[in-house]
């Protein structure tokens, strides 16, 4: 199976002109501050933000033994930084403010309720 932006022709994979076109598009807007999602559809690809979402990861788009290259590595070192710059932001290091609702002095559930992360811990009272 050949990946998003490359089409294979005797044998060997070459790029696909438009499909790059719009890789490199979504790559530029990422970079602009737009979320995959919107980068993706405003550069015409129509995939869901989990499949562009690996767009941006696949180093292979810097080009390999196999793939010609369609984006620099300064642009993907670029986009790399900035995915976990943004996922640090969504998802690192923060103090949960839980909601918290002891059972018969015997379990505790600490519920987040944004993040949809429920703690059971057992209280260590005996019955």
């Amino acid at each position: 199976m050949v990946i998003y932006g490359y089409k294979i022709v005797n044998g060997m994979a070459e790029v696909d002109f438009q499909q790059a076109t719009n890789l490199r598009q979504m790559f530029s807007l990422y970079l602009k501050g737009l979320s995959i999602r919107d980068a993706a559809r405003e550069a015409g690809i129509e995939k869901s933000a989990c499949h562009c979402g690996k767009y941006l990861a696949d180093s292979r788009y810097m080009g390999d033994e196999f793939y010609p290259q369609i984006i620099d590595e300064e642009t993907y070192n670029q986009v790399q930084a900035e995915r976990q710059r943004r996922n640090h932001r969504t998802t690192g290091k923060r103090a949960y403010r839980y909601h918290t609702i002891v059972v018969q002095d015997r379990f505790k559930w600490n519920i987040a309720p944004n993040d949809r992360k429920i703690m059971l811990e057992l209280t260590g009272a005996k019955r």
